[in-house]
């Protein structure tokens, strides 16, 4: 339980600073170096230079290699300042009760009150920040058609998590380092990440301007934190936190066609598959005494099962139509590829940007979310004491159907 004020004011002062050029070294070669710098008065973390270098070169008249690397630094966000300033014990503390006589005052058991737990920042936080490899290549078959291959690499450092330096001790974790104290949430940047992708890219140009892409990525990503005040299960034991990252998606389809019926109706359709995400078993107790109930069996890693995959499909029909007369009107979307529309009308505006005279239009459209209705189940219950262990009981939405107008003067 929280008490305290709830209400609280805080502010936060960001600068960065950036420098980029472009350099061409031949007519086949061109590189632009950068730098970026950034600080912010939360963290007294003042050294976050992120140098940035990206090279194009073309090999022939239909294949270009491009390459990149660069560091890049993250903000501190002011909702994560705010959640430690409210839970400092001083604005609100948070009151854990162990075994509790609430709902059920007859229960059997004696509740206990763990002194109020706080949030505090590590003296020693910085701010996180990636190493980014990237690099491509993308050959033209023909005039229409273009494949290309892509790898990025990318790893993480400083990540925020937190960890309770209060927690009791081994063996039996019934002491604690200071039995005065209750929980004490320190907010650490000592998490690291890695992510691998490799991504194969198809697109072509069909008849009247219709367009089709493909694209298949296979990848790995990995971690040791789910987030600024995610707990680990055993706070003495941080390595076993390294694990699949809840985000991981190890195949991801995608595809989409678009292009123009007879009367100018435009539609865009999109579809996409992937694997299922990681997600955790945990016993349901606190096997650790720290008040969460976070612990997993033995021998099992963070994120070990996964999750059901996941299957969506877009449709959008649209057609724009001059509410004003013009001698010279392109439909909106008309120069769309295989990879723009969404929603009504959201193709490119040519009918504005090349024509001006083209002034007011109005484009009916119907927006179509899963039209297939595929069942697309959530993760299941990971708690081992749960009734529902091992079972998904939400899901994401079903088909969802939008009618709507979108004008543009």
């Amino acid at each position: 339980m929280n008490l305290g004020n709830p209400f609280l004011f805080v502010s936060q002062l960001e600068f960065g600073a950036f420098i980029q050029t472009d350099i061409n070294l031949s007519d086949r070669l061109l590189v632009s170096p950068g730098l970026r710098y950034q600080i912010q008065n939360h963290l007294r973390d003042y050294n976050n230079f992120d140098p940035r270098m990206s090279l194009s070169y073309q090999i022939n008249k239909s294949t270009i290699l491009r390459l990149g690397a660069g560091v890049f630094h993250q903000n501190f966000s002011i909702g994560n300042y705010l959640q430690l300033q409210q839970l400092n014990g001083v604005n609100q503390t948070e009151i854990v009760i162990r075994n509790p006589l609430f709902p059920d005052p007859f229960a059997v058991g004696i509740a206990q009150t763990i002194p109020a737990s706080l949030r505090i920042m590590s003296k020693s936080l910085v701010a996180t920040y990636t190493n980014n490899l990237s690099g491509s290549v993308e050959k033209s078959l023909n005039s229409r058609s273009t494949i290309s291959i892509a790898y990025d690499y990318i790893r993480g450092n400083h990540l925020f998590r937190s960890r309770n330096i209060n927690a009791p001790l081994a063996p039996d974790f019934l002491v604690r380092p200071d039995p005065a104290q209750g929980n004490i949430y320190q907010l650490e940047s000592s998490g690291l990440s890695t992510f691998n992708g490799l991504t194969l890219g198809y697109s072509t140009r069909l008849r009247n301007n219709a367009g089709l892409y493909l694209s298949y990525t296979f990848s790995a990503n990995y971690n040791d934190t789910d987030g600024p005040f995610s707990l680990p299960a055993n706070n003495y034991d941080l390595r076993s936190e390294w694990g699949r990252s809840p985000d991981n998606e190890k195949h991801h389809l995608q595809a989409g066609l678009s292009g123009f019926l007879p009367g100018s109706v435009f539609v865009n359709t999109r579809l996409r598959l992937y694997s299922g995400h990681p997600y955790n078993i945990t016993t349901g107790y606190d096997n650790f005494n720290d008040g969460v109930t976070n612990a997993r069996p033995d021998g099992l890693a963070r994120n070990s099962v996964e999750g059901p995959g996941f299957f969506d499909d877009t449709i959008t029909v649209s057609k724009t139509i001059p509410l004003l007369k013009s001698k010279a009107f392109v439909p909106d979307g008309a120069r769309g590829d295989g990879e723009s529309g969404g929603r009504g009308g959201r193709g490119r505006r040519s009918s504005r940007g090349d024509n001006p005279r083209a002034t007011t239009t109005a484009t009916p459209y119907i927006y179509i979310q899963n039209a297939f209705n595929h069942r697309n189940f959530n993760n299941p219950s990971g708690v081992m004491t749960s009734p529902f262990f091992g079972q998904s009981t939400t899901a994401q939405a079903p088909r969802m159907v939008e009618l709507g107008v979108r004008f543009n003067f």
